[in-house]
């Protein structure tokens, strides 16, 4: 696979939730926005029937706030 040049890093994959652990969401939240530019193409194609889930710039704003929210509270 060929690497984006809009990512830094060695992350390779969207983190999962898990129901039992109390901090996946955070680590699904930030897998999401560290990935966010191949998480836009992948949701911008028809071919891959996930246009449901792009998110929109409010909500990529809201994503982030939410991060930032849980990485001072889980401090």
């Amino acid at each position: 696979m060929q690497a984006n040049p809009d990512i830094q890093g060695s992350k390779q994959a969207l983190d999962r939730h898990v129901s039992t652990r109390w901090n996946s969401d955070l680590s699904c939240l930030d897998a999401h926005v560290y990935f966010r530019p191949v998480v836009e193409q992948l949701t911008a194609s028809s071919a891959n029937k996930l246009k449901a889930y792009r998110l929109t710039e409010k909500q990529w704003e809201l994503a982030e706030e939410v991060q930032e929210a849980l990485v001072v509270s889980s401090a």
